[in-house]
């Protein structure tokens, strides 16, 4: 593990030693809606938030295809364990999404 004493040093070697990027998958909801996600907090930065779409169709052969949305620019922390995302319906989806854990 690596550690220094500086201010900026230790915030690099909470990056490096995996202190300050999380990231998880969630279940989507309708726009502007809480999303629960455990650990974030107001002052963390979300740094990207990604819709996957899984489809699979029945047929001879069956198909499965995906499709991956940035919605990162919609998404916010609107409260200690909640994102929002302001006008997309991802109802059905799942989010994958990545913050900084810059709380102190």
């Amino acid at each position: 593990m690596v550690n220094r004493a500086s201010p900026i040093a230790q915030q690099v070697d909470g990056i490096l030693n995996n202190l300050v990027v999380k990231f998880t998958v969630v279940n989507g909801t309708t726009a502007a809606t809480n999303i629960a996600l455990s650990g974030i907090a107001t002052t963390d930065k979300i740094v990207g938030v990604v819709k996957l779409d899984f489809t699979l169709s029945e047929g001879t052969p069956n198909t499965r295809t995906w499709d991956a949305s940035d919605l990162t620019s919609e998404a916010s922390v609107t409260s200690a364990g909640n994102i929002q995302l302001s006008t997309t319906d991802t109802s059905g989806e799942i989010l994958l999404v990545l913050w900084l854990d810059i709380t102190e």
